[in-house]
């Protein structure tokens, strides 16, 4: 074999290995990147379909509960800064930051619009807000949210929409808190 030849050889090889190695990263690897993503979707979906049957079954089971059970845990007062207490002391706890918390509607409900099997005109405080902010994992946001639903404090959470970013979640969430109002004497 002449030097010639063997250059050819060890050139021919060469451009064999910076073949491969391009057809890996341009082909393989990044197949192997978009089969994690769908993995860990999967993964999400699985996780949030387990929590959605575990939600359905826990609601099925607090149908049962009777009115005056609820009305026992409505405070007398709306007490605005008990909510923000509320929320800042689940935030806290779970490593979620709230951004922005707009109050949409402060009024007061007779307890037959939120009570079906109630056919009184008492009236109930009703305070709605708007949150948003982020979590840094899907796992905190829900720790975050059961805080809120698991204080004394009855708040019912209308619209909870969750979105991933670059390594954490952000969160938009609609809630309403109940109160009896005050008895003026």
């Amino acid at each position: 074999m002449t030097k010639q030849n063997k250059r050819m050889i060890l050139v021919g090889i060469a451009v064999l290995l910076l073949a491969a190695g391009a057809f890996y990263y341009y082909v393989i690897f990044d197949l192997q990147q978009t089969n994690q993503e769908l993995s860990d979707d999967l993964d999400f979906e699985e996780r949030r379909q387990t929590a959605l049957s575990d939600s359905l079954e826990n609601q099925e089971a607090e149908e049962d509960v009777n009115v005056d059970t609820l009305r026992d845990q409505l405070p007398e007062s709306l007490n605005e800064n008990g909510v923000i207490r509320l929320l800042n002391d689940a935030s806290g706890a779970t490593n979620t930051t709230i951004e922005t918390i707009n109050f949409v509607q402060d009024d007061q409900v007779s307890s037959n619009e939120w009570f079906s099997d109630v056919s009184s005109e008492e009236m109930i405080d009703v305070l709605s807000m708007e949150l948003s902010g982020t979590s840094g994992s899907h796992q905190l946001f829900q720790q975050f949210i059961n805080r809120i639903e698991q204080d004394a404090r009855l708040a019912q959470l209308n619209n909870v929409q969750l979105q991933q970013n670059e390594g954490d979640y952000t969160f938009q969430v609609t809630m309403t808190v109940f109160a009896y109002p005050l008895k003026e004497d």
